[in-house]
């Protein structure tokens, strides 16, 4: 789940954020759960897969996380720009580029 969280989250040039945070809280989850088994001794092997796992879904839990705030930053920068295509300027330039 964790490296699902981070491919998908770098696939989609931070579109997915949303389910890369859920996919990689999962993985943090699952890889804990994992690395308890080993230690109860219910299970023998696979700790440092376990340990991987959980690494790599904290790094995808924070790279989740700044994804969110670029976009948000981005929606930011965007809302605060001055141009518009509300603008009385531009809808006439528009008329005149048209035709109408």
């Amino acid at each position: 789940m964790s490296i699902v969280a981070v491919g998908l989250l770098v696939i989609s040039f931070g579109l997915s954020t949303i389910v890369s945070l859920g996919l990689a809280i999962g993985g943090v989850v699952c890889s804990r759960n994992g690395k308890r088994k080993v230690d109860a001794g219910e299970t023998p092997k696979h700790r440092g897969l376990a340990q991987a796992g959980f690494i790599v879904g904290w790094v995808g839990v924070g790279l989740s996380i700044l994804a969110i705030a670029a976009w948000i930053a981005a929606f930011a920068i965007s809302a605060g720009d001055d141009q518009s295509i509300f603008d009385p300027d531009t809808t006439r330039a528009l008329r005149q580029a048209v035709g109408a």
